[in-house]
């Protein structure tokens, strides 16, 4: 909560700022961070511009949120939203509130499957998360589509093992919520089909108290039974979360023949002169068929990245799984490798049901490493965490001959990672483990949203007024005297020309005498 207030507005917030309180007034999709994302964490945080009696206050803060976020506003110059209107702030806190949702999740979950210390562990290594925390108070839709996309699986894990009419409702309302949240959630569609199939090769028992059309044409103890039936129940799970995201829309453009639109994505782009796809009726709302396409280009195209000094718009397959091991806490690294070498010993007696936590972790993994070239940072595979920490949890119930000796590196793991956690307020963000010598050499490794996303731009102007010799902030050509460059502009991000990759080359060699919040370096040039 404290650090909320800490922290500048960060690039993309300024962007997503007020947009759920415009859609509601006008009902309309014509700006384009309304094709970014879907609607739901714009509605969230729009919650206290809702009560908000000046919409002319409301205005003006956005706009200059705006401003901020694309640079158009000087970092010479202080701006702390509060400081015009408390309302980023308390837009922010939402997301707090929704983070602790979540939480509770994660308790009850864990809870669940191996009891009640595990419960516990996993709450512990979910609230302490540096990742977790440095999106808990952004009014970005990262934290949103973590949340739904869990507390959706969570629930579909209840509904296969007792399918009843109210498991229906929370599995397919959560699911259309987490579809809302992030065009990413997409993702979930098949990691229910695959976890499906898991269950169906699992032989277990399916009792449903739900009926299911034309259930008798097979036996129900058959494989085409078991089958039917399964995929008849996935099926209505997905009918309900498609009526829930038209919801989120107000089905605005609900049943689109797709030839009405125009896709400008690889993806799309080979079916459309394909006569069955132009005659489709599209189910979900256009602004969501629209928004995908748009996504589909980033992803085809990439974006600008840094990584380990080099330099890319493809990316590289291995960028999140290296970015995930230096921006994990250790103590948790090591905590994930017992629970894979002593998997055998601690799994759930009911093995299908480990299925319900790997396969959303892989498949998200999988899926940005191999297909995905926006390699902009690792809140992308924020989702996976949540079913990390429960997942690891289990590791409580490791038994050994020693067990003394086990139960004390526990505690010392344990405390490690509490002091990783306390050490690094209020930079969340910009976490970086032991591995690489921490955060002050996490520019070395990785910018944009692991480390730099204007967050500190504030404290930096704090900073300059508070020294006592003129700082030079971010020159455009090599100069002496005392510099600060913030990380992005330092490493540079191939085609953006806010950040040359050349630019700062002569200063790249040097080492920073200080930084504020680790995102901005400043050095002393002779």
């Amino acid at each position: 909560m404290v650090s909320v207030r800490q922290k500048s507005v960060t690039y993309d917030e300024g962007v997503y700022y007020g947009l759920g309180k415009y859609i509601l007034q006008h009902h309309r999709w014509d700006t384009g961070g309304l094709v970014l994302h879907p609607p739901l964490s714009y509605y969230l945080h729009s919650v206290p511009l809702l009560i908000l009696r000046s919409a002319n206050i409301a205005s003006e803060v956005r706009k200059k949120l705006v401003l901020r976020s694309k640079g158009m506003i000087p970092i010479t110059e202080r701006f702390k939203p509060w400081d015009c209107f408390p309302l980023l702030f308390q837009a922010r806190i939402v997301i707090v509130l929704l983070s602790v949702l979540l939480g509770f999740y994660v308790f009850k979950w864990s809870k669940e499957l191996y009891g009640e210390k595990a419960g516990l562990l996993a709450l512990f290594l979910y609230s302490l998360s540096p990742n977790i925390l440095a999106h808990s108070r952004l009014i970005t839709p990262d934290l949103p589509i973590t949340c739904f996309s869990f507390i959706a699986v969570y629930y579909y894990w209840l509904f296969i093992k007792e399918p009843t009419r109210k498991g229906l409702l929370l599995s397919g309302s959560t699911l259309g919520l987490a579809l809302l949240s992030k065009y990413s959630a997409i993702l979930l569609f098949p990691i229910y089909l695959l976890i499906g199939i898991a269950v169906l090769f699992s032989k277990m028992e399916i009792k449903s108290s739900l009926k299911v059309p034309w259930e008798n044409v097979f036996p129900k103890r058959s494989g085409l039974g078991r089958t039917y039936v399964l995929m008849t129940l996935i099926i209505m799970i997905f009918v309900v979360s498609v009526l829930v995201l038209n919801l989120g829309y107000g089905f605005k453009g609900t049943l689109t023949p797709l030839s009405r639109y125009h896709f400008e994505s690889d993806f799309f782009g080979r079916w459309q002169g394909n006569q069955f796809f132009a005659t489709f009726v599209a189910p979900i709302p256009s602004p969501y068929v629209r928004g995908i396409d748009f996504q589909g280009v980033l992803s085809e195209q990439g974006q600008g990245s840094f990584l380990a000094g080099e330099h890319s718009t493809t990316g590289w397959r291995y960028y999140y799984l290296f970015a995930f091991l230096i921006k994990t806490p250790i103590p948790f690294l090591i905590f994930l490798l017992f629970t894979l070498l002593f998997f055998k010993r601690i799994r759930h007696r009911v093995a299908v049901f480990e299925c319900f936590l790997i396969i959303p972790i892989l498949s998200f993994i999988i899926y940005f490493s191999l297909f995905n070239h926006l390699n902009i940072g690792l809140r992308y595979l924020l989702p996976v965490l949540p079913f990390m920490y429960v997942f690891v949890s289990k590791v409580v119930k490791l038994k050994f001959k020693r067990q003394k000796i086990f139960v004390g590196m526990v505690i010392f793991l344990v405390g490690w990672y509490v002091v990783s956690s306390l050490w690094i307020f209020p930079h969340y963000l910009a976490y970086f483990n032991e591995l690489i010598g921490g955060p002050r050499n996490g520019y070395k490794y990785l910018i944009d949203s692991n480390l730099d996303w204007g967050q500190d731009n504030d404290a930096m102007i704090e900073y300059a007024r508070n020294s006592k010799e003129p700082i030079k902030i971010n020159p455009e050509e090599p100069t002496k005297g005392k510099i600060a460059v913030d990380a992005n502009r330092l490493q540079g991000l191939p085609g953006f020309s806010s950040f040359p990759t050349d630019r700062y080359e002569w200063l790249r060699k040097l080492k920073p005498i200080d930084h504020v919040g680790y995102s901005w370096l400043i050095y002393e040039v002779r």
